[in-house]
């Protein structure tokens, strides 16, 4: 009965090491951290540029305003949507 409860460790060996070496270079606590995951390449500038060129051209796709700013479609879309709070309109 004690064996069918225990689980397996969800913390993974190689996240262990990095935590180690966070430690050891001085980091005492993960609130430290400025942000979580990776840091963002595009800032506020982006989020004006894109609604600017929206707000001169309402016809204009995802993937013409990635190309436009040379950035992922992936990223203008999360801009759009949770940066600048825009929907898709039928």
């Amino acid at each position: 009965m004690i064996e069918d409860t225990k689980r397996k460790d969800p913390v993974s060996r190689s996240l262990v090491f990095k935590w180690h070496q966070k430690f050891a270079e001085g980091e005492e606590s993960f609130k430290e951290r400025q942000g979580r995951g990776r840091k963002r390449k595009y800032g506020a500038t982006a989020e004006t540029s894109i609604r600017q060129a929206l707000d001169a051209d309402r016809r204009l796709t995802i993937r013409d305003l990635a190309e436009k700013f040379e950035m992922g479609y992936g990223t203008v879309q999360r801009i759009l949507t949770d940066n600048l709070h825009m929907s898709k309109v039928n």
